[in-house]
């Protein structure tokens, strides 16, 4: 078993009241709580706010936070207006590099969209005109 699957032993066993627990002055409550709960939209609606109070505390680490929101946008499959909704309800000091990391990924996944539909565009069109 390597260390990756110890991990998600491990975070499949922790509950997460045992990880809001930890104190505000824990950064593993934070990594803990977005390593296994990315994916659930209740659970962020809830304790988002929360899982993030180890920055306001902190503001040297925020730009670890950033690293943080990439991570926790980048494995939620939860849809963009819901996740706008959850960062609405986020404390101030917080919110604003919430949206605008939330922000910036959006405008990312944007533009290599555009990029991508011109590539395959091309590729159409070559295979249209060429036959190959």
């Amino acid at each position: 078993m390597g260390e990756k699957d110890d991990v998600n032993k491990l975070m499949q066993e922790i509950e997460g009241k045992k990880i809001l627990s930890l104190s505000d002055e824990s950064l593993l409550k934070s990594l803990f709580a977005t390593y296994k709960y990315a994916k659930d939209e209740n659970f962020l609606r809830e304790n988002l706010n929360n899982m993030l109070q180890f920055y306001v505390k902190n503001n040297e680490l925020f730009a670890f936070l950033q690293q943080i929101l990439i991570y926790l946008f980048s494995q939620s499959d939860i849809k963009s207006v819901v996740m706008n909704d959850i960062l609405k309800h986020i404390s101030s000091p917080i919110k604003s590099t919430a949206m605008t990391t939330y922000a910036q990924i959006i405008q990312e996944g944007i533009q290599e969209g555009i990029i991508k539909g011109k590539i395959e565009g091309k590729l159409e069109g070559k295979i249209i005109v060429t036959g190959k």
